[in-house]
C-alpha cells in the first residue's frame, strides 16, 4: 500500500502499519474510553474525517456498528486497505461532513478527533448542526491552545482554549453533557460530549 508522505514516515518509524496501529490506539485510548463510556453496546457510530481510520477499525473490532466518511479519495482508499489489513468491519465511504446525506438520527454517536481545529467558527457550527441532525450525540476532541508538537502542524490549526470551544459549541444548539482533557503526545487535547437534548447519553 502506498501511503501519503507524512503517514509513510510515521509507519516507517514504527516498523509496520500493525505497530503504528497499536501505538496510535494507545495514544488515543483516553478518547476511546470517553467514547465507549457514552455509547451503548452495538451502537451505530459515525466517524466524520478519519485519517488512517485506526479509531473506526478499533471500534468495529469491539463490536460497534461503525461507518466512516472522509472527503478525500486518497484517504478513503487508504482506510479501506487498512481496514482489510487489520480485519476491521468499517463501512468506509467518501462523504462531505457538511452535507452527509444521511437520514435524521441515523447514528447514535458521531465522533471525530483532530478535525474541527482546521475550520473557522462559522464552519464548525455548520458541521455540528449537520452532526446534530444525523446523530443523537456528538463526541470530539481537538488540540488546545497549549498544544505544540513540532512537525504535526499543517499550518491552519485553530489552537483555542476550552472557553472558546465551549462558546462555539453552544452556538450550534447542542447541549454540553461534559467536557474533558487528556495528554496527547505529551500535550493537551480537549473535548466534549454533546447531546441534542432529546435522548440520554450512553443508553
Amino acid at each position: 500500500m502506498e501511503y501519503p508522505r507524512y503517514l509513510e514516515a510515521k509507519i516507517r518509524k514504527s516498523g509496520s502499519f500493525e505497530k503504528y496501529y497499536s501505538e496510535k490506539i494507545a495514544q488515543k485510548m483516553p478518547f476511546i474510553r470517553v467514547l465507549e463510556g457514552n455509547s451503548k453496546k452495538n451502537a451505530r457510530l459515525l466517524e466524520a474525517g478519519f485519517g488512517s481510520c485506526v479509531l473506526s477499525i478499533y471500534l468495529s473490532l469491539k463490536g460497534y456498528d461503525v461507518t466512516a466518511i472522509d472527503i478525500s479519495d486518497e484517504m478513503v482508499k487508504l482506510a479501506r486497505a487498512n481496514n482489510k489489513l487489520m480485519g476491521g468491519n468499517v463501512a468506509i465511504r467518501k462523504g462531505d461532513m457538511f452535507r452527509t446525506g444521511f437520514d435524521d438520527k441515523a447514528y447514535d454517536v458521531v465522533f471525530h478527533q483532530g478535525v474541527l481545529e482546521h475550520y473557522d467558527p462559522h464552519e464548525i457550527v455548520k458541521v455540528l448542526n449537520e452532526q446534530k441532525r444525523i446523530g443523537s450525540n456528538v463526541i470530539f476532541s481537538v488540540p488546545s491552545d497549549r498544544f505544540r508538537v513540532p512537525g504535526m502542524e499543517t499550518g491552519d490549526e485553530r489552537l483555542w482554549p476550552m472557553e472558546k470551544w465551549r462558546y462555539i459549541v453552544k452556538s450550534s444548539g447542542l447541549e454540553i453533557t461534559s467536557d474533558f482533557s487528556f495528554p496527547y503526545f505529551g500535550q493537551e487535547h480537549i473535548g466534549f460530549v454533546l447531546t441534542d437534548g432529546k435522548r440520554e447519553v450512553g443508553v
